[in-house]
């Protein structure tokens, strides 16, 4: 709390960017058991930008689908903007709602 009160609140990366990996991670592990399809390959590289020859090698190395995903799924493709601690709590909670939204 002290460091709070001297620096005020961090910053941290805006939640977009892990939302965007999260969901490239699970395409990955859907589509996992598909490899090598092709088709399967250039839909999910096209998503994360790579060549779906590149996918289906990065598969073969892999001995499961979490493996796979982990290993497949680069970082978010731009720098996560970086914003104080409360910007990303309310963004997070802008994204709550949403989910929220589309379950309903």
């Amino acid at each position: 709390m002290r460091e709070i009160d001297f620096y005020g609140l961090p910053s941290v990366p805006h939640p977009n960017a892990a939302v965007w990996q999260y969901r490239a991670q699970a395409a990955a592990r859907s589509v996992f058991d598909t490899l090598p399809d092709n088709n399967a390959a250039m839909h999910l590289g096209g998503l994360i930008g790579l060549s779906a020859d590149h996918v289906i090698g990065v598969a073969r190395d892999c001995p499961n689908a979490e493996a796979f995903a982990m290993r497949v799924v680069p970082s978010a493709p731009e720098p996560a903007s970086i914003i104080p601690l409360d910007e990303a709590e309310l963004a997070l909670a802008a994204l709550e709602r949403n989910l929220y939204e589309q379950a309903a």
